[in-house]
């Protein structure tokens, strides 16, 4: 799915359902680890491959393809979880009629159906803030490491620097060059004209 039309149905189906959102975004991620994987298979015949948390040298392509395949099957994951997670809370409060305050003890204010389903949706808000909180204490932890978005941009330069014609394998393919159609894909002219791994690095970390 392109970036920009992704992104609006995110935004519609959050508004939908509850978890509409997070499961659109699961679904992008977990195409792309796919298709990475089949990469690593195209290109190395080895599709388990697995990041070891190693640096990334600058044309060490099979590792920087393996890296990006775990953050974006991690996040498949994660945004899954988050996606079950508020859906079902929407669903306990517009079906069962549930209260705020049985959910929410603090809360304490009643609603059922129509009100039940507001309910869900505030819930579900939570369950993002929850999820923000706990990524946002690893990126301290990682920031006060120095390590925070190392990998990340190792990643990113190593695909940048090994997508240029100069490292084609001999029968004219580049594994770096087609990850990068996955990764980036309808922002991929637009970035490599411009040499852009500040977007390519945040494009690894997005859907």
């Amino acid at each position: 799915m392109p970036y920009v039309a992704h992104n609006i149905a995110k935004i519609a189906g959050s508004h939908l359902i509850s978890g509409g959102g997070d499961a659109a975004s699961a679904i992008v991620a977990e195409a792309k680890a796919a298709a990475l994987q089949d990469l690593l298979q195209e290109y190395y015949q080895d599709p388990h491959y697995e990041f070891d948390g190693s640096d990334i040298d600058q044309t060490d392509v099979k590792k920087a393809i393996a890296y990006v395949r775990g953050k974006k099957h991690t996040k498949a994951i994660r945004k899954g979880v988050i996606a079950t997670t508020k859906f079902g809370l929407q669903v306990a409060a517009t079906v069962g009629g549930a209260t705020v305050g049985s959910i929410v003890p603090v809360a304490g204010t009643a609603l059922g159906g129509l009100g039940g389903a507001i309910a869900g949706a505030g819930l579900g808000t939570g369950v993002t803030v929850l999820d923000r909180m706990k990524r946002s204490t690893k990126g301290i932890y990682k920031y006060l490491k120095g390590t925070r978005g190392q990998h990340r941009e190792q990643a990113a330069n190593t695909l940048m620097h090994c997508a240029s014609a100069l490292y084609n394998w001999a029968d004219g393919r580049n594994p770096a060059d087609d990850a990068l159609v996955i990764i980036l894909q309808d922002e991929y002219d637009d970035v490599m004209a411009k040499g852009d791994v500040k977007r390519l690095a945040a494009r690894l970390k997005s859907n």
